[in-house]
């Protein structure tokens, strides 16, 4: 099978195709953009500072304590991706989402989630998501409305708090 491996964050791409490199023998294709949902095709990512450099945002509203970065990123949806897998007669085996508060848009907004065998997901809770993020026809912006959801689309679920949710937490 082939990895298609998508970053936002420019630091952390330079880092994930020197991974990728390192592996002999691995099909996979790395690309410096952001899954979100139709219809932007540039966003902004902000991050922590350069010490951190392990996560960060497209979310607008996403301004990270102790930093200016705002780098411009461009984005495709999940449904693009899948469209090109599809048109490869291949189906999705594994899809792995860690996108820092944006799981919601990319989940919700897709239609073609029944290509995709299996995914695996980090899944934030904030006290009350961005209307700019939200996608229409889709008021349930907590794990258990994406995990209903994803129940709807055919997907057996099981899942696991790793920190106790608490008020104002979104992590």
């Amino acid at each position: 099978g082939t990895v298609l491996a998508f970053e936002a964050d420019q630091d952390n791409f330079k880092l994930l195709q020197e991974n990728l490199l390192a592996k002999d023998g691995q099909h996979a294709e790395a690309f410096n953009l952001a899954v979100w949902k139709p219809g932007h095709d540039t966003m902004y990512f902000t991050g922590y500072p350069d010490f951190y450099n392990a996560c960060g945002s497209i979310l607008p509203w996403a301004v990270v304590e102790h930093t200016n970065k705002r780098i411009p990123v461009t984005t495709c949806s999940l449904d693009e991706i899948l469209e090109v897998v599809e048109k490869q007669g291949k189906r999705v085996r594994l899809l792995k989402i860690d996108a820092e508060f944006a799981e919601y848009p990319i989940i919700y907004s897709s239609k073609k989630l029944g290509i995709v065998d299996q995914i695996v997901m980090e899944v934030h809770e904030i006290p009350e998501y961005p209307e700019e993020a939200k996608v229409k026809g889709f008021t349930d912006y907590t794990a258990k409305g994406l995990r209903d959801h994803l129940h709807r689309q055919g997907f057996k679920m099981s899942w696991e708090w790793l920190r106790e949710p608490r008020e104002g937490y979104a992590g």
